[in-house]
């Protein structure tokens, strides 16, 4: 029998402090936060078709635990960020690279809140995701002579990046911790498709 709570135990067990499997646990968070705003009980068996699609979600969490150990060990390498958004959620992914070889260091993300936002401001939301995670990294990987580059596809996030007109307080708070995070690093756009 599928319930809430049976979900909910399943998905809480996974431990991924680097966000490698976020592509896949961000289905999980989606698919639970679904379930809640249908209120069902935590005891109670779900429907059939979300039974199915639990199925299909813990198939792809438990084959997604097949990682490579890679080990940076050179001062060369450059960390990429790069953030994006949907409806649904958000997130930020870390790159670090060297000539045209890289590796996937870290990744961050989180579900769309239920008080629905604009999808430029999910995008604002997914560039602190991304600032921060690259403070993070930063001092973690101190040794490393890094140069620091962010990426989005929101040419609208970009523009609140660079601009110095008056914008609400929801936006001007966000642009204000980014740029006191990421310093004069520039931000470029990454072509949606």
């Amino acid at each position: 029998m599928t319930t809430k709570r049976l979900i909910l135990q399943n998905t809480s067990r996974i431990y991924d402090p680097l966000g490698l499997l976020s592509p896949v646990t961000v289905k999980a968070k989606i698919f639970l936060q679904e379930i809640w705003k249908q209120k069902y009980d935590w005891d109670t068996s779900l429907p059939t078709e979300l039974q199915q699609k639990w199925i299909t979600i813990a198939s792809d969490l438990n084959s997604a635990t097949q990682t490579k150990k890679s080990i940076v060990a050179d001062d060369t390498y450059h960390l990429h960020i790069f953030v994006d958004s949907s409806s649904q959620a958000h997130g930020s992914t870390a790159y670090i690279c060297k000539g045209n070889q890289s590796m996937l260091i870290m990744t961050k993300n989180r579900v769309a809140p239920l008080k629905q936002l604009t999808l430029p401001k999910l995008e604002l939301m997914a560039a602190i995701t991304g600032a921060r995670m690259s403070q993070h990294l930063r001092q973690t990987l101190e040794s490393i002579q890094q140069k620091t580059y962010y990426w989005s596809d929101s040419q609208i996030v970009l523009h609140w990046l660079g601009s110095k007109e008056a914008t609400n307080r929801f936006v001007r708070a966000r642009v204000t911790e980014i740029k006191k995070i990421t310093g004069n690093a520039t931000w470029r756009y990454c072509p949606t498709h």
